[in-house]
């Protein structure tokens, strides 16, 4: 999240339409020590920018909402680490990007763990690897390229991720 805060106001700082755009971080929120600190840092990166936003407990049907509304979707999931040495740091699948994807948002994702196995950079999401890079890709957008990335996007969970997919998955793995 910090990571995208940075990127966030880089990006409303190198182009100025950004600045019509929010930034809505939504995540748990615990009364652990450690949680509680780290949203206050959040809160104190954020500064006085009113388009950053924080949802914290959102229900899934506030979440949901949220994704169909979404035009862009930034996942940090393993940024920053190697995901050789902490591999329990990186997204194994990517539950989250895939519901990004799945509500028409073009997703962009650091370039580990499960997403790059299945976002084809420049068709159906966006891979990054740097702060920098996120930042370029956002602003190198076009609706026409939002559009055909988004349509990629959703055409490549309903072909991959349906429940008729998963039972066929599920009994050829099985042999049922």
């Amino acid at each position: 999240s910090d990571v995208l805060i940075d990127a966030f106001s880089a990006l409303q700082e190198r182009e100025s339409r950004f600045k019509e755009y929010s930034l809505l971080l939504i995540g748990g929120l615990t009364d652990k020590v450690e949680d509680k600190e780290f949203f206050a840092m959040l809160q104190k990166k954020k500064g006085n920018n009113p388009s950053i936003i924080f949802k914290t407990n959102a229900r899934q049907e506030e979440l949901l909402k949220e994704y169909h509304s979404a035009s862009i979707y930034w996942h940090a999931g393993g940024y920053g680490l190697d995901e050789d040495k902490n591999p329990e740091g990186v997204e194994h699948l990517g539950i989250t990007p895939l519901q990004g994807m799945a509500a028409g948002a073009v997703t962009m994702c650091h370039n580990s763990g499960g997403p790059r196995r299945y976002i084809k950079s420049g068709v159906n999401g966006l891979l990054y690897d740097t702060t920098d890079d996120l930042v370029q890709h956002t602003i190198a957008l076009n609706n026409s390229s939002m559009q055909g990335m988004r349509e990629k996007g959703v055409e490549y969970v309903k072909n991959n991720f349906s429940l008729e997919i998963f039972e066929k998955t599920v009994v050829d793995y099985f042999k049922l």
